[in-house]
């Protein structure tokens, strides 16, 4: 199965419904419509899908995932995030294949040392990552200057 979307259920029931899919090759899936129950979204973190590349959350609303929801997630090469209201970015660094992640059109006002640690290392792993963080509202204050530093020096 190469792409999959999926509209209007919950996330709990999505996710259920692709562990049939844990031996068979499926490569991409977006998911929309599902809201933001942290319950539900932390039902993600639990389901391998060993041939997953491709995964769109993007225009969910999503203020929060688990810090692991990826970490069954290996073989994911693409993440879109876009258009939710994140404020904090999701442990990346098991995933050794991932080329991209879109955190674009979001909350973030600053990353903090610990998120730009996590993306530097992320990049470290795979010299192809790269992340989009177009139209977040990042501020301009004194606490935001070593992430400001960090944009112009790192290679993400």
């Amino acid at each position: 199965m190469h792409g999959t979307s999926l509209v209007k259920g919950g996330l709990q029931d999505v996710f259920q419904a692709l562990s049939v899919y844990h031996d068979k090759t499926m490569s991409t899936v977006s998911i929309t419509d599902f809201g933001s129950d942290s319950n539900d979204i932390a039902t993600a973190s639990s389901v391998s899908l060993k041939y997953l590349e491709s995964l769109d959350l993007s225009g969910n609303g999503l203020v929060f995932l688990p810090y692991d929801i990826f970490s069954s997630l290996v073989t994911l090469q693409v993440i879109n995030l876009a258009f939710n209201n994140l404020i904090t970015i999701p442990d990346l660094t098991p995933l050794d294949k991932l080329n991209f992640i879109d955190l674009s059109h979001n909350s973030f006002t600053t990353l903090d040392n610990k998120y730009r640690l996590m993306l530097d290392k992320t990049a470290e792993n795979n010299n192809e990552f790269h992340l989009s963080l177009w139209e977040n509202t990042f501020s301009c204050i004194c606490e935001s200057t070593e992430f400001l530093i960090w944009l112009q020096e790192t290679r993400v």
